[in-house]
């Protein structure tokens, strides 16, 4: 039975947050509001003393809804005004939710784990 290390958390949150960035900066401001207040939750849940792991699963499953089905943010591009700066937040936003993808489901593996 494995324990949920908050460096985990953090390390979510820190990725939340630049998923943000990245969404605001490349014109998309309400999705980059939606990922910024992920970032507030995975940090509340970084920060809790008694970590819920039904919450925890709600979370991670929140986030990855925004990534399937219909979900506009499935196939988002982004863009700006300068054309090698569109080439940049792309390539920088599809290795973060590459990255983001790869940290819930250790997460959810760790959290399954330490259910049973």
């Amino acid at each position: 039975m494995q324990k949920i290390e908050k460096w985990r958390l953090q390390h979510l949150s820190h990725v939340l947050l630049k998923i943000s960035d990245l969404l605001t900066e490349g014109g998309n401001g309400e999705w980059g509001n939606v990922f910024k207040h992920f970032h507030h939750e995975a940090q509340h849940l970084a920060t809790a003393g008694d970590l819920k792991l039904d919450g925890l699963h709600r979370f991670i499953s929140n986030v990855k809804n925004c990534f399937s089905g219909s979900s506009s943010l499935k196939n988002l591009t982004l863009s700006h005004k300068n054309a090698e700066k569109t080439e940049f937040l792309n390539r920088d936003y599809f290795k973060e939710k590459a990255m983001l993808q790869r940290i819930l489901n250790e997460i959810e593996e760790i959290s399954h784990e330490y259910k049973h």
